[in-house]
């Protein structure tokens, strides 16, 4: 088949799967994915702390008296509740099995999305296969672990992310219109629309900006919204509110608030918002260094294929020194260097100490900052001018804010040290959808694609070398900052 010549023409043809033969190998597809993700889940065991924990309570409580128990004194993530309490009966494999489907369908879901702008070429689909089934393994093991491959935490993150994917696809429909007539089905989205209101917060939250960005981009775009996406939306924010407003998770935050940093209510504004931010620069620079890594090359190579003047070609290779360096963290977080002066010396680049208290901020503590913060900045700067076409600029720089955002958010929480890497979770999968709709607009598509493989399966096969030899471990992925209990 002649490749298409734009999305449009692509949406307007024949979709994928209309007829047999493509059923049948997308169902083939599904299963081996699936089949590879049981075998990394076959090495997952119950971890002490919240999981036994979580095991013990659902041995005292009815379903309806657990759900009650929790909306009333510590979650109102209802949906994430009833996943634990009901798995937590079953044996191990149940749940292996369950999340192996959760991370298809994610899988599933992101293709989908992409599908419209990629041609027929077998192996430009099936690198966007694998990117988008086996894209969480571009997550460092601080974020990823205790948000996919952890009992309890799986259900507070992966889970509810893949509902909230497929909650989007009548949204998607938007822009991508295609043969299925989905808006027909439209009702059966109330399902996980509900579902991810009542899970993680950051989840809902994401998931309402994003629906509002698409809503506003629609509107510039001079595109009637019908009136059942106004109603799904208007569901999702009524359900929100009813969760996020739960007797429990003001008397959990009380709690502990107590526990990991009683000192964070003496904060005033001004320095929480300085903790937030030093939270957030340790978050992005020394756990998201897989992705960083890769957006700030991809960018650059996009940026010079797609503009000409002097200050772009400038930029790209800022741009491009940005993700040599980022490299340089990824590089020591193997720890295969010895230590000496020069890899203390380039742990500078990589710390980010509380700007307050009572030690005085070096020269160096404050050059880190804005050398990162630039950085961070220049790439939806990036996009805006190397993506003028059809407002993409503008759509991945929302994202990237969105994703900046919720990160940021969670730099408010008093608990943000004990949460630790698990808060990145939904953050980065907002970053590796960005990261894949700009390898599809890079031009020749292995220049970074093939890179981005590579990494993913080095991370895999890091993870099975680690557990095959010391066993499963959770990597909390805990943030510190030096100087915050200084005060």
């Amino acid at each position: 088949m002649d490749k298409f010549r734009s999305c449009e023409d692509f949406a307007e043809s024949k979709p994928y799967g209309k007829t047999n033969k493509p059923t049948i190998s997308e169902v083939i597809i599904n299963f081996v994915f699936f089949l590879v993700f049981i075998f990394f889940f076959r090495f997952i065991s119950v971890q002490p702390g919240d999981d036994e924990i979580f095991i013990g309570l659902t041995q005292q409580f009815s379903l309806g008296e657990f759900l009650l128990h929790y909306y009333s004194t510590w979650s109102g993530r209802i949906f994430n509740n009833f996943l634990i309490y009901v798995f937590a009966k079953q044996p191990m494999i149940m749940w292996q099995i369950f999340m192996s489907l959760v991370l298809t369908v994610f899988g599933r879901t992101l293709y989908f999305f992409f599908t419209p702008l990629v041609d027929n070429k077998f192996w430009r689909k099936a690198t966007l296969l694998i990117v988008c089934y086996f894209g969480v393994f571009l997550f460092s093991s601080a974020v990823m672990i205790p948000s996919v491959f952890w009992f309890t935490g799986s259900f507070n993150y992966v889970v509810p992310v893949a509902f909230a994917l497929v909650a989007y696809l009548p949204f998607y429909e938007l822009f991508y219109p295609n043969d299925t007539k989905v808006e027909r089905f439209w009702s059966l989205s109330i399902v996980p629309i509900v579902c991810t209101a009542l899970s993680s917060e950051q989840v809902s939250i994401g998931l309402i900006l994003i629906i509002s960005g698409t809503f506003l981009l629609a509107k510039i775009r001079k595109m009637n919204i019908p009136f059942h996406l106004i109603l799904l939306f208007l569901l999702l924010v009524i359900v929100s509110i009813v969760s996020i407003t739960a007797p429990g998770n003001w008397l959990r935050l009380e709690q502990e608030t107590k526990i990991w940093f009683s000192d964070y209510s003496n904060f005033g504004l001004f320095e929480r918002i300085t903790l937030a931010f030093g939270f957030s620069m340790t978050a992005i620079i020394n756990q998201w260094y897989y992705l960083m890594v890769l957006l700030w090359g991809a960018s650059s190579v996009l940026l010079i294929t797609h503009a000409k003047k002097w200050y772009t070609r400038l930029l790209s290779l800022l741009l491009f020194v940005y993700a040599l360096v980022a490299g340089i963290r990824f590089i020591t977080s193997l720890n295969i260097i010895p230590e000496s002066s020069i890899t203390r010396n380039l742990e500078v680049l990589f710390s980010f100490p509380f700007l307050l208290g009572p030690n005085l901020v070096d020269t160096a503590t404050i050059s880190v900052y804005i050398f990162w913060s630039l950085g961070l900045v220049l790439l939806p700067i990036t996009w805006l001018l190397g993506l003028k076409q059809e407002q993409n600029g503008i759509s991945y720089a929302y994202l990237y804010f969105v994703a900046l955002f919720l990160i940021m958010a969670s730099g408010f929480s008093p608990t943000l040290f004990a949460s630790g890497g698990r808060t990145g979770f939904v953050p980065n999968v907002i970053l590796l959808i960005i990261l894949i709709r700009i390898l599809l607009e890079i031009k020749p598509y292995l220049v970074l694609v093939t890179p981005t493989i590579i990494l993913i399966l080095f991370k895999m096969m890091t993870l099975l070398s680690r557990w095959m030899s010391n066993g499963y471990f959770v990597d909390y992925g805990l943030i510190t900052m030096k100087n915050v209990f200084l005060k």
